[in-house]
């Protein structure tokens, strides 16, 4: 046929595979062959994993799965290290954007456990195989919801490679645990192993390899940290990279949607949600899954700042069924998250609770979701006027993020329960709350996240007698590109119309004037007179 491939009758298939079982030296011959060939076909395509024909590469690796999941097989069973080397780096990329992360993590778990042996006395390569196992073990592991699994997979992966010397391998490794281990280690190894890893890929001078590291480093500059500068900086050289290499296509479309949510975090917020939509029509024309769905999650949050909330509503339901097709069920629960949050903002309580409860039921465990879960039902009880309920919710949520150093879910916490006790009155506490926020968002980068900590403290200083100065922060934060329009909905707009019947229209005015020009920055230092 012009596809140049042929189909066997299920029937006819076992008839012949019987023959050849019943004399075993033709089988175990034929069966070597057949691990021979697939080792050299992935072997021969890990280089285009990385490059601008991938998607060809991985339809390729497709149409012939299954007699690559026979050959891998093979291979396993019979130690074949050298050959699983090459087969474990090309598939480590398809499965990024191919077929379930439940496969991918068993599938990389069969070679870490049938290397086991290797960790004390095996070969290099063999050793190789092991660490390789570990790394890409975790690291699926991890987008499962299994974190503490994945940690530990994680550091045998480096403690394997390390001892072998500095080459693309261990960069791969050490830059797998900085993004498994973001927000469950300390930042600082987080970010050692992490600038290690992306230094070594650099001097191999492999622009693909370099770039997915760079890709990786997001999570920790962004999601860990709240370094926006950093995260800037590592997309826009991985974009550079990739124009620089082979025909100056853009090959990882994730790079421009990463881009564009971190623009859109800037106050560029059209700007930002056009590249995030430019890269969503460029990860479906290429059947990049993976990237789809990211695309899709980072749509629905940049239209919801926008205002479109028709648009994210729509964008995070495909988002939700895309991962449940995909079989990952902690960026299912993520995705609950984001349309819980949009319906909360809509007004529809019940159905934001519904989403932020099933969020939950899809955390297989995981700290964050359950912490997150625990936020948007406390956020949804405190504008439905449930204040008892609301403080339980929120205080479960907080000792979660205490507990286990959740970074990037506590801001939001510490300002929801500061929001709560200024409701109730309780304002020496709800100064406590927004002095922490305040604290830990020292360092941080993140614009949006410290305007919802000023709009806090508006309120705070409007309850306390405060109103010049409240209205001086409310106009800051306003005014402030970085503001998404359903903080000026629910919270700033209506704390104006409240300090309007307070100052007179002079007051308000002049008090404007002054917030509008004042530096973010610096709100620390006088937020509390």
């Amino acid at each position: 046929p012009q596809s140049g491939r042929y189909e066997v009758h299920e029937l006819l298939r076992q008839y012949a595979e019987a023959r050849l079982r019943s004399d075993t030296g033709q089988y175990e011959g034929a069966m070597d062959r057949l691990a021979a060939f697939y080792a050299g076909f992935l072997d021969e395509r890990r280089a285009s994993v990385l490059s601008a024909t991938r998607q060809h590469v991985f339809a390729e690796m497709q149409a012939d799965f299954e007699n690559i999941r026979v050959a891998w097989q093979w291979m396993i069973d019979h130690a074949q290290a050298e050959r699983l080397l090459g087969s474990l780096r090309a598939l480590s990329q398809f499965y990024m954007t191919r077929r379930s992360r439940p496969e991918a993590a068993s599938l990389f778990g069969s070679a870490a456990s049938a290397f086991a042996w290797a960790e004390q006395d095996g070969t290099r390569e063999a050793k190789k195989v092991l660490g390789l196992g570990l790394s890409w073990q975790a690291m699926f592991s991890d987008m499962m919801g299994r974190k503490g699994a994945a940690v530990e997979l994680a550091e045998r992966g480096v403690a394997v490679l390390s001892p072998l010397g500095r080459d693309a391998d261990l960069g791969t490794v050490l830059c797998t645990f900085a993004w498994v281990c973001a927000g469950a280690a300390e930042p600082g190894e987080v970010v050692s192993a992490l600038e290690e890893g992306l230094a070594i890929h650099r001097a191999e001078h492999d622009a693909g390899w370099l770039v997915r590291a760079l890709i990786m480093s997001i999570r920790i500059y962004l999601g860990a940290l709240g370094d926006l500068t950093k995260a800037e900086a590592c997309l826009r050289e991985a974009i550079a990279v990739q124009k620089r290499s082979g025909d100056g296509s853009i090959v990882f479309p994730d790079t421009l949607a990463t881009l564009g949510l971190i623009l859109s975090a800037q106050g560029l917020r059209r700007e930002g949600c056009a590249l995030v939509l430019e890269a969503l029509a460029s990860a479906e024309q290429i059947d990049d899954s993976w990237t789809v769905l990211l695309a899709l999650q980072f749509a629905a949050r940049t239209q919801r700042d926008l205002g479109d909330y028709d648009a994210a509503e729509r964008f995070a339901r495909r988002a939700i069924a895309h991962a449940r097709e995909l079989g990952s069920s902690d960026t299912t629960g993520w995705c609950h998250f984001t349309l819980g949050g949009i319906l909360r903002i809509r007004g529809r309580l019940s159905e934001a609770i519904a989403h932020y409860e099933q969020g939950a039921r899809e955390s297989a465990g995981d700290v964050a979701l359950i912490a997150k879960a625990e936020l948007g039902l406390g956020e949804v009880a405190l504008q439905g006027g449930d204040r008892s309920l609301a403080e339980r919710h929120l205080a479960k949520s907080l000792a979660l993020c205490e507990e286990h150093r959740i970074q990037r879910v506590i801001g939001e916490v510490l300002d929801a329960l500061a929001h709560l006790a200024c409701e109730q009155g309780r304002y020496d506490e709800a100064r406590g709350f927004l002095e922490r926020a305040f604290a830990l968002a020292r360092g941080r980068t993140k614009p949006a996240e410290l305007i919802g900590i000023v709009v806090g403290a508006a309120a705070w200083c409007a309850r306390t007698g405060q109103p010049i100065r409240a209205a001086e922060l409310a106009s800051l934060a306003q005014h402030h590109p970085a503001t998404a329009a359903p903080l000026q909905l629910r919270r700033i707009g209506p704390l104006l119309v409240e300090l309007s019947s307070v100052l007179a229209a002079d007051e308000l005015e002049a008090a404007m004037a002054r917030g509008k020009n004042a530096q973010l920055e610096r709100v620390f230092e006088a937020a509390f007179p």
